[in-house]
């Protein structure tokens, strides 16, 4: 037991550290939290949403993809941020990355 979830964090963290690097060359614009403890993602869309309705706009209505709304945890200066979970195959993190900057890339 010990030994697996020492290799689900060590996917976990290899999944973050490919969603950070993913961003950081190609879209450089969408912020990557640090990691807290947690296989949950804080992405900062403040650069290129105004409002939550953008993020749901971008993240919901154009790449097709759920993730929880920074604005629902109450505070006024997450509107912009949308929370990703990366305990899941890097296939899927993979996919996230190629919808999101897909879709912004082809909105410039």
């Amino acid at each position: 037991m010990v030994l697996t979830a020492y290799l689900y964090l060590g996917e976990i963290h290899g999944n973050f550290e490919y969603l950070k690097q993913r961003f950081l060359r190609e879209c450089p614009s969408v912020k990557v939290t640090e990691l807290e403890g947690t296989y949950l993602v804080w992405l900062d869309f403040s650069q290129i949403c105004s409002n939550q309705e953008e993020v749901i706009e971008l993240i919901q209505n154009k790449c097709k993809i759920a993730m929880d709304l920074g604005g629902w945890f109450g505070s006024e200066g997450g509107n912009t941020f949308a929370r990703m979970n990366i305990a899941t195959s890097r296939e899927n993190v993979k996919e996230a990355c190629d919808r999101i900057i897909s879709a912004l890339n082809s909105s410039k």
